[in-house]
Order: structure tokens, then sequence, then C-alpha cells
């Protein structure tokens, strides 16, 4: 399934009711930009990314339409301290990312 085909739920309804996604924006700095991060979830669940897809859709048609021009869009699981390391040595644009998890090494 990718984000623009048709959508298709991979929950079942109590999963539905159980994990609401609570979506939260943060901002951190990186080299002459910023990292907006949006994340869904405020703690890990059991459940995979696939089941995510409609709501990981509306965030990044949301990114899509109010983004910078050339500010780069990624998808992760959870933002790692490797990872954020990496992407504030890019210095190449502000960068939109949409993650499941909070990091939990900037807790």
């Amino acid at each position: 399934m990718t984000l623009f085909s048709d959508p298709i739920t991979v929950k079942c309804h109590s999963c539905q009711e159980k994990y609401h996604i609570i979506p939260y924006e943060t901002v951190y700095p990186i080299t002459n930009y910023l990292l907006y991060m949006t994340t869904l979830f405020l703690e890990k669940n059991d459940l995979s990314e696939d089941a995510f897809m409609l709501e990981m859709r509306a965030i990044l048609i949301d990114y899509i339409e109010k983004s910078l021009k050339n500010a780069m869009i990624l998808f992760v699981d959870e933002l790692s301290e490797a990872l954020y390391l990496c992407l504030d040595q890019l210095n190449l644009s502000d960068i939109l990312l949409i993650s499941l998890y909070p990091p939990s090494f900037l807790v």
C-alpha cells in the first residue's frame, strides 16, 4: 500500500477505539534550519505503521499544502539520535518529519 493509492483501513474497530491518534507538533533546531516533527502518538503501541497510512497521508497532504518549497519531507517510526545527528549535518533545508512516536532520546 502507498500513501497515494486508495487507502485501506487495516485496523480493527477495537484498535481504532483503543489507539487514539493525537498529532503533536514539535520544532527542533538543526544546523541553519528547523526540523518540524509531527508525531501521531505520545507513546509506543503494538500496531504496525501500515495501520496508520490514512492518518500519515492526511498529515502529508497538509504538509504539502502549507510547506516551504525547499523543505524535505520524511516518514519514520521513531526519530533516532543517529538520524537526528545526520539530519543536523545535512544543512540543506527545513525538514518536515512525520513519526509514529516521539524521540525517546529527546524526552
